[in-house]
């Protein structure tokens, strides 16, 4: 598993995530609410098992690394800190 954050170049904020669970080739990338304007994105291979997760929305992925930095333990605060600034 590996996360990728997109960074603002002018802000340093945290843009989107990209969490993704295996190398699988993408077949098909379906929204998790509204398809108009998706707030998570979910990536499925062939078999409909999922590739990896994309979280766009910024408040929501604010929510997220708030949630995240209350119940990390101690010794992986500071990893945590630099994938959510926030």
């Amino acid at each position: 598993m590996r996360a990728i954050a997109s960074v603002n170049g002018q802000t340093g904020e945290v843009g989107s995530l990209y969490v993704q669970f295996t190398t699988a080739p993408i077949v098909k990338t379906v929204p998790v609410k509204n398809p108009d304007d998706p707030d998570i994105l979910i990536d499925l291979d062939g078999q409909n098992d999922v590739v990896g997760v994309e979280v766009l929305n910024l408040s929501l992925l604010r929510a997220i690394c708030t949630s995240i930095k209350r119940r990390i333990p101690e010794p992986y605060k500071e990893q945590v800190s630099e994938l959510c600034p926030a």
